[in-house]
């Protein structure tokens, strides 16, 4: 059987240290099991994607809920604008950290996500597998 490796570039590896640092545990761990969901659906649907722009989006799709993030907007947007700036600060080039935006301002975005480029879709279809069971 073959080992199952969550994205493990420096870029990743930052973003799951913010993310265990900032958020309560149950938290933390449903972000990365958004990822793992969204990472199994897209497979099994033998969909293309950037494994580690699914990731990004997925580990920090609520950072918004988080007080360090707070701000005036929804929270969706207020995580995704963290999002930007973290990935962009890190190296991403501005069109992947467009795309990180967008799967995290859209993941609670029925109808919408899922018309999007398959890591937008999948942080979508990861949250909703977690917390629905869909």
């Amino acid at each position: 059987m073959e080992k199952y490796m969550i994205p493990d570039s420096e870029i990743c590896k930052k973003a799951t240290q913010l993310v265990a640092e900032i958020s309560p545990t149950f938290l933390c761990n449903h972000c990365i099991r958004t990822f793992l969901f969204g990472d199994l659906l897209g497979k099994r649907d033998g969909l293309k994607y950037d494994r580690e722009l699914l990731y990004l989006g997925a580990v920090m799709h609520d950072l918004g809920l988080m007080e360090r993030f707070d701000g005036e907007q929804r929270f969706e947007v207020n995580g995704a604008d963290a999002a930007r700036a973290f990935v962009l600060a890190n190296g991403l080039p501005n069109e992947k950290a467009e795309v990180v935006w967008d799967a995290i301002a859209l993941h609670t975005s029925l109808g919408i996500a899922s018309r999007k480029q398959p890591e937008i879709a999948l942080v979508h279809l990861g949250a909703s597998a977690d917390v629905l069971g869909m």
